[in-house]
């Protein structure tokens, strides 16, 4: 019986880091260019769902990559790349092929960003071993291999940004400091 109640107590109580994503959610909406509307903070809700959901190491960082790329509009006009470019994240349509998504549906557009990232951090390990793998790969997803340079994104820029106006104690949440360390052995 009390095991029960410990069980249900902690499943209905909000995870540690909730008020951590709440906080993101706000500097992220308000730092954006253009207008915070309901339609926004519900992609970048919806973002983040997606980002956790998938264990990404770094939650928030496919919200700027949306800022950067459609600021939060999953069907940006014109669209970029010369009309090439659609949907949140301005995905080619090898994506379409690649993952059989529809590149204007949010949540289908970020499963595939995160899988394409997972999927390159190990090319990135032997190709940049001095360099974070996960956010190489990130920026290669991103913008394209561009000769498989060893670098890290604007995207991760604008999320480290947004990091520093949060509170301490929320950063550690999301996966800020933990990456910095890391890679200083």
């Amino acid at each position: 019986m009390i095991a029960t109640l410990l069980v249900t107590a902690a499943i209905s109580s909000p995870s540690p880091c909730h008020e951590a994503y709440e906080a993101f959610v706000k500097v992220a909406s308000e730092n954006c260019t253009g207008p915070v509307t309901p339609q926004r903070l519900k992609t970048i809700r919806t973002i983040m769902r997606q980002e956790m959901s998938g264990r990404t190491e770094l939650v928030g960082l496919t919200v700027a990559s949306a800022c950067r790329e459609s600021r939060f509009n999953p069907n940006p006009q014109p669209p970029g790349d010369g009309g090439l470019a659609v949907g949140l994240l301005q995905m080619h349509p090898w994506w379409e092929v690649r993952y059989g998504i529809d590149r204007t549906d949010p949540v289908a557009s970020v499963w595939a960003y995160l899988e394409r990232i997972k999927r390159m951090v190990r090319k990135a390990k032997r190709v940049c071993e001095n360099r974070d793998p996960y956010l190489v790969a990130q920026s290669w997803v991103a913008a394209g291999p561009d000769g498989y340079r060893c670098r890290y994104s604007r995207h991760y820029s604008l999320w480290r940004r947004w990091m520093r106006k949060m509170l301490p104690q929320h950063r550690a949440c999301m996966g800020y400091g933990k990456r910095l360390k890391k890679n200083r052995r």
